[in-house]
């Protein structure tokens, strides 16, 4: 039995495509490039072997001891969610039918957070909020995983994880065996789909097949 729900924010609660994540991304190469002087010749170059080596952003910044107050004040404190997105009726509804505590594990801000959730309109799903910095402080979203599941007294087959990133999100996760769903193409033996409203229902197959 499904207890428990984590949801990444960006590109799970929305998609990928929409313009506030490609605005998001921009600001985070751009802030990745000023802060570590990468001219505009070596940024792909750079950026393609960041991501690899580092696939967390938070990763990156503890490894070349930058400032994390300033990533999410030059990041997230320029975007504007409320621009780009507005209150998410089949969100909405999709939280409504799962069963269970929800909580939300994002590298982003705690306020960016916070407006989000009320720009969609689902912040009354939600639990608690996890940021770095804040009420999160390693690189890994395993941790606060760990952290929530402990302070429930959970199995980690009790816990099901959405995100848009396996690496990032899932992989370590999976590993330990908790219920993983990827937003995204299929990736080894993690459940996929390609909308968030499809959880629910692969919620239930999972369910009915613990009966």
């Amino acid at each position: 039995m499904i207890r428990v729900f984590i949801f990444d924010l960006d590109g799970t609660l929305y998609p990928r495509s929409n313009s506030l994540y490609l605005a998001m991304s921009a600001l985070i190469r751009n802030w990745f490039k000023s802060q570590l002087r990468i001219s505009d010749e070596c940024a792909d170059r750079f950026f393609e072997t960041l991501r690899y080596t580092y696939p967390s952003a938070l990763e990156a910044i503890e490894e070349y001891g930058l400032s994390l107050k300033s990533f999410h004040r030059c990041v997230f404190g320029n975007l504007k969610p409320n621009l780009h997105l507005k209150k998410d009726k089949n969100l909405q509804r999709t939280f409504s039918k799962l069963l269970g505590k929800k909580f939300l594990v994002t590298l982003s801000s705690e306020e960016y957070s916070k407006r989000m959730l009320e720009v969609l309109g689902v912040g009354q799903h939600f639990s608690g909020i996890y940021n770095p910095g804040v009420n999160w402080h390693t690189c890994r979203k395993v941790d606060v995983y760990e952290a929530i599941r402990h302070e429930y007294g959970l199995f980690p087959s009790e816990i099901c994880i959405v995100g848009d990133n396996y690496v990032v999100d899932l992989e370590a996760a999976y590993k330990e065996g908790y219920v993983c769903v990827l937003l995204s193409d299929s990736h080894g033996g993690v459940i996929a789909i390609n909308s968030i409203e499809k959880l629910p229902g692969i919620i239930d197959k999972i369910q009915q097949k613990e009966r």
